[in-house]
């Protein structure tokens, strides 16, 4: 799956549906729900990239189903992103906001700083997409900052960039 994730990362979207569909196949079997959920997130996070939105969606809920069968948080939290990724690509805007603002309280509780990243970037994303761009542009230079003094470089380039 760091495979998929790091394709993701380096704009490689076909690379890494190719390695998340790998790893979907590898865990499918072993009914390791966690690892299954994650795997599906990514698959779901490739497709939108590629605008695969009808495969996204689908690949989100299987990562939904996994991630109710457990109790770990960031499986929960991956299948969130995922579904929230997919919703955003449809313009289901809200639902979106629904997903990303139930990672964030989540991660902000349980201290997962990456998740609560991740949500808060795609949060000014959603943001961006509906016209707040003033707004947007006020969340992503506070991410860029907090990234930034956390090591989270990606992030903070990320936010920099304007959420791409």
């Amino acid at each position: 799956m760091r495979s998929a994730s790091l394709s993701l990362e380096q704009n490689l979207p076909a690379d890494a549906q190719s390695a998340a569909q790998d790893a979907v196949k590898q865990v499918e079997n072993l009914k390791a729900f966690d690892t299954e959920a994650t795997a599906y997130s990514l698959l779901a996070k490739s497709l939108v990239a590629q605008g695969n939105i009808a495969g996204a969606k689908q690949a989100a809920e299987h990562a939904t189903s996994s991630a109710s069968k457990v109790t770990a948080h960031r499986p929960r939290m991956d299948a969130a992103l995922g579904l929230a990724a997919g919703d955003a690509a449809s313009c289901q805007i809200t639902a979106a906001r629904k997903e990303l603002s139930g990672v964030l309280a989540e991660s902000s509780k349980y201290g997962f700083a990456q998740y609560q990243f991740d949500a808060r970037l795609a949060l000014a994303e959603l943001d961006l997409k509906s016209g707040a761009v003033a707004e947007a542009r006020g969340q992503l230079a506070a991410l860029r900052r907090e990234a930034s003094a956390k090591g989270f470089n990606l992030v903070a380039r990320k936010a920099a960039a304007g959420g791409k």
